[in-house]
């Protein structure tokens, strides 16, 4: 691994070269990114390009994310997958936890379309921080989700192979755990993919559909898991203790099953956006977080991929001037992946350094 010292250079070469000029793919293709609030604060969605800038189209709930890559057939157009926290006092909590309620719901983009009530888990298993997920390839093949059962102290991940349509059937019936035993004639609509600890969470699906990345927090950082749907195992493809570097919200690459992006981590204080192979274990820097003065770049969010799979979508921190005044400000930018150099989509206004804003996805049009 290169000295930290390098990687400040780079950092360093890459904003001086960073850019206000969008790529040709922007033309075919939308970027998804929102702010992120705390709960039961609602996020303000934005989606960039509209009208050569970057529109605020809607505000969901705090925990809604992962996009449906098409816009079409879906009444109302793209769908969002949203945890749908129900509030305690009503409700109550998990059985045994201090952890709300929460159902899933399917949110159009569009404000006046209806939503779609998708998951009803009231036990013996539950929903927290369900993990929504669709097919990796632009293809909406297949949605995936978690549920918690706080007695065994796992989650388990279900997916629906079965028809987008019938969701918004005026006859479906929400989700949940019985929906893995066949109804004669009718096979299952769900498919238990895996189990895993509780305090374990969903990154992403290959392209392929055919492996699950996910993670489970380690002595520093997270280890990074596989379960492989073919062949039926599970296996460790990152351990910080033994690489060196931990792996954040990884996102697997379209048309490359076996490539991933995240924000890497080390013991060290290295951060930045990385590359790594999930089958040979290569590793490799993209652009480390670093510089000083003006020259800073920092706060690092999760990339997301573009639907061609050559570049990458991200958040972060830098310095610049807004008016007459000049300081840290988060700013929208992507940046190939053969290269160093970032360009800016978008700045989103001055802030005391930190950057609560993240992309949750980049995919085409329509």
């Amino acid at each position: 691994m290169r000295s930290s010292r390098f990687f400040t250079a780079l950092a360093v070469l890459a904003l001086g070269v960073l850019a206000s000029a969008a790529p040709a793919q922007l033309a075919n293709s939308f970027i998804y990114w929102k702010q992120t609030q705390s709960f039961p604060n609602p996020s303000n969605h934005y989606k960039y390009p509209i009208r050569r800038t970057s529109a605020q189209f809607q505000t969901f709930p705090n925990e809604t994310g992962n996009p449906t890559a098409r816009s079409t057939p879906y009444p109302g157009g793209r769908q969002f997958m949203c945890d749908y926290t129900l509030d305690p006092a009503l409700f109550g909590f998990i059985p045994g936890t201090t952890l709300p309620l929460t159902v899933g719901l399917m949110i159009s983009e569009t404000p006046t379309a209806p939503s779609v009530l998708l998951t009803l888990f009231f036990g013996p298993e539950f929903q927290e921080r369900a993990d929504y997920r669709w097919a990796s390839n632009n293809s909406d093949a297949f949605l995936s989700f978690q549920s918690l059962d706080p007695v065994a102290n796992v989650r388990r991940v279900y997916r629906y192979n079965g028809s987008k349509a019938a969701l918004f059937s005026a006859t479906f019936q929400p989700f949940d755990q019985t929906d893995i035993f066949p109804v004669f004639p009718n096979p299952p609509r769900l498919v238990l993919v895996t189990s895993f600890s509780a305090d374990s969470f969903t990154n992403d699906w290959n392209s392929n559909g055919t492996k699950l990345m996910f993670s489970t927090p380690a002595p520093f950082g997270f280890l990074t898991r596989i379960r492989d749907t073919a062949a039926a195992t599970t296996t460790t493809v990152n351990d910080p203790a033994v690489s060196g570097f931990s792996l954040r919200n990884p996102v697997f690459a379209p048309g490359a099953p076996d490539i991933a992006y995240a924000v890497a981590e080390t013991p060290g204080g290295q951060r930045g956006i990385a590359t790594f192979n999930v089958v040979t274990k290569a590793f490799r820097w993209m652009l480390l977080e670093g510089g000083v003065g003006n020259a800073r770049i920092w706060n690092f969010t999760s990339p997301q991929v573009s639907p061609d799979g050559t570049t990458l979508a991200f958040t972060l921190s830098r310095i610049t001037k807004i008016g007459t005044r000049t300081g840290p400000a988060p700013s929208l930018v992507i940046m190939p992946i053969t290269g160093i150099a970032p360009t800016i989509l978008w700045t989103q206004g001055l802030n005391l350094g930190s950057n609560p804003f993240e992309v949750t996805a980049w995919v085409p049009a329509p």
